[in-house]
């Protein structure tokens, strides 16, 4: 794997129909790829031909099965460009890429990905650097350039192994086959933009689309379906707006992951996609039943706290709702088997939040403190994020000390830092909960004997015996 005549990077895509998207996705892997693998399934919109202006190779005259580099660089990339027939798999299309692909390294992207160029700098440093191995990248569904968008953890980069291989006939992937070879897999901070989900309408076709793939795949030897399968085909479903066929498929695919202790993110994703469906359903009560039945890790997860708090809001439980509004700002954009939209949950809070305060009409400043959430909320629709420190301190603010100590607790079960204990001190001394506030200052204390803000807090609080 590292002759010194091998490319390092072979960004290796399958593509069938992309005219809108080829240029813009290999403009942003220049600074990435050594060589570029493209196959194409039976293109009719122009992609051979803009293949062949790109590239310089008539790729019409290029069989399946066989590989050619072009005879000229474009942008300083060595092309490969091959054909495949399509047969609804798309592992199959995928594998035959990699057959064609030279290089060390493999990364695989869609024609609708684009990487920023810092991205491509911090991967390709990456890989120069790194051992045989498997990479989970960022990958952002977004229609404005990563300033919104939900983002999972995908497999997107491996070495070029003739072992590792894709499966799966819709939504394929490599993992399995990379730990069968006992390849490590790491989660790095790099991030690709998905911009493939434009619409609603292209959603449909491409679910319909993959639907059909699934079930016949499925009715062909139901014993070897998945959990991923299984899981693929609720997906689909719920996307077509079929909840109660969507439900049954994700109990099957639960079941299957726990029976076989795999697929930590089937097992992740089942119930949460469950309570979707029972909301879409307007069946509320058992939405709220499976979220109290969750384990408690289950229970912590961003996507089951923003499903509470809109059940209880359909429950019409507003403050029950609110805390758990509260709680969603401590977990912003990183690494997440399950695609999240962190700032859509956020802007969701930050609105009900607001509606929340305005109706407290006992509070003195409940009106100032709905406008500054408000106001908050606009920042993310300008593509700006908001922490839970500034929700804190809004809260602090304007004297909604209970609810910034509710939102300070949630926090001090994933971080013990020394702001923690103090806010949460603070937020006890406004509600003249002294004995409470002394406890956070000695469990900061002992966490960190020589802060200046714990030791005096201490001191203060001595004093109010």
């Amino acid at each position: 794997m590292n002759s010194p005549q091998q490319p390092l990077v072979s960004v290796c895509m399958i593509v069938k129909n992309e005219i809108n998207n080829l240029d813009h996705c290999l403009k942003s892997i220049e600074c990435l790829a050594d060589e570029v693998v493209i196959v194409d399934t039976g293109s009719d919109d122009g992609t051979i031909d803009y293949l062949n202006e790109r590239v310089g190779v008539n790729t019409k005259s290029i069989p399946q099965g066989d590989k050619f580099h072009s005879s000229r660089r474009a942008t300083q990339l060595s092309f490969v460009i091959g054909h495949f027939d399509w047969c609804d798999d798309f592992s199959k299309a995928r594998n035959h890429s990699l057959k064609l692909a030279s290089g060390q390294w493999i990364v695989w992207l869609d024609a609708d990905d684009i990487i920023e160029i810092e991205q491509q700098q911090k991967l390709r440093k990456m890989i120069q650097q790194a051992k045989p191995a498997g990479f989970l990248l960022r990958v952002k569904n977004t229609q404005d350039l990563g300033a919104t968008g939900a983002v999972f953890a995908q497999l997107r980069v491996f070495p070029n192994d003739p072992e590792i291989e894709f499966t799966g006939e819709v939504h394929e992937e490599v993992y399995n086959s990379l730990v069968k070879q006992n390849y490590p897999v790491h989660d790095i901070d790099v991030r690709i933009l998905h911009t493939g989900y434009a619409n609603q309408e292209i959603v449909t076709e491409k679910q319909q689309r993959n639907l059909n793939i699934l079930l016949v795949n499925h009715q062909r030897d139901p014993a070897k379906s998945s959990a991923v399968k299984l899981y693929s085909i609720g997906c689909a479903y719920q996307d077509l707006q079929s909840y109660n066929d969507a439900i049954i498929w994700y109990k099957k695919a639960l079941k299957h992951a726990e029976k076989h202790k795999n697929n930590p993110h089937i097992q992740e994703g089942a119930p949460i996609k469950n309570i979707e469906c029972l909301l879409e359903l307007e069946d509320f009560q058992q939405a709220m039943s499976m979220l109290n039945q969750s384990n408690k890790r289950l229970q912590n997860h961003p996507e089951m706290i923003r499903l509470k708090a809109e059940t209880l809001l359909k429950l019409k439980q507003p403050r029950q709702a609110k805390d758990e509004w509260l709680k969603l700002f401590y977990f912003q954009e990183g690494s997440s088997l399950l695609p999240i939209d962190f700032q859509k949950s956020h802007l969701a809070a930050l609105l009900n939040l607001s509606e929340y305060f305005k109706a407290q009409n006992d509070h003195p400043t409940a009106q100032q403190l709905s406008l500054e959430l408000l106001r908050a909320a606009k920042m993310i629709m300008e593509k700006q994020a908001v922490s839970f420190q500034q929700v804190f301190d809004l809260l602090f603010e304007h004297q909604a000390y209970e609810d910034a100590l509710i939102l300070v607790k949630f926090g001090l079960k994933q971080y013990t830092d020394v702001w923690h204990y103090v806010v949460a001190a603070h937020c006890c001394i406004k509600l003249n909960k002294l004995n409470a506030a002394k406890q956070y200052s000695k469990k900061g204390k002992k966490k960190f004997p020589d802060d200046p803000h714990v030791i005096e807090l201490l001191k203060f609080l001595k004093l109010s015996k």
